[in-house]
């Protein structure tokens, strides 16, 4: 979620008024949070390969989806990997996260392994891990999604979350489609301009993603 907090099309960054700051206090910070308030958290991070995040996100925007997310329209710029990469470099480059310590996952990874990879993000991070942690399928974790979730919006965005038992590896025998296969799907799914739109940010976004996916984490 790394766009809600920069200005959107590379314009010039500005630190939010609200913490008191020249808005051109820190020219290099791309965020509107000021550094010590950067400083305050614990860093994670979590990325999705394009051909599969940007499908997702252009699918939210079909007329089959508006009503229930309020969201009429598709940007290629909102994709967010470009905006991901400024703030990881931007704390990287301030030390806020150490390169020898670097939490980063990959969601094909996690879908891989999702036992050893939880395991070394709770390593990462200092909590203690649970196999329990894989699987919410009682009672009291439905009612905490529909309290978390209670907005139809967010229900919209993150139904299959919502509606899952638990994470579970992908079947071994699990082989990506090539990008002719892909740009196949599409057209099935969006239509053909629709599939153009999705492969050309698919496209302009892989740099960022494969920048990122340098410093996943491996087990």
């Amino acid at each position: 979620m790394a766009f809600q907090i920069m200005k959107p099309n590379d314009e010039t960054p500005e630190l939010a008024p609200s913490f008191g700051s020249p808005p051109d206090a820190e020219p290099d910070n791309p965020t509107a949070l000021p550094l010590e308030v950067l400083r305050k958290f614990r860093w994670t991070f979590i990325i999705r390969h394009p051909r599969s995040g940007i499908p997702s996100l252009y699918r939210l925007s079909m007329p089959s989806q508006r009503e229930a997310t309020g969201w009429d329209y598709f940007l290629p710029s909102e994709a967010g990997y470009k905006e991901l990469r400024k703030l990881f470099d931007f704390l990287l480059s301030r030390h806020v996260i150490d390169r020898a310590s670097i939490c980063l996952v990959d969601a094909d990874d996690l879908l891989a392994q999702p036992e050893k990879i939880t395991e070394a993000y709770c390593r990462s991070i200092d909590v203690d891990y649970k196999p329990e942690m894989l699987r919410w399928d009682t009672d009291e974790d439905d009612a905490h999604v529909r309290e978390v979730f209670a907005a139809p919006q967010w229900q919209a965005f993150h139904y299959d979350a919502m509606t899952s038992r638990g994470l579970h590896a992908r079947k071994a025998d699990h082989t990506p489609k090539s990008a002719a296969e892909l740009h196949q799907s599409w057209i099935t799914e969006f239509g053909t301009e629709g599939a153009a739109i999705i492969r050309d940010t698919v496209n302009a976004n892989m740099p960022d993603y494969e920048y990122l996916k340098s410093f996943a984490m491996r087990v």
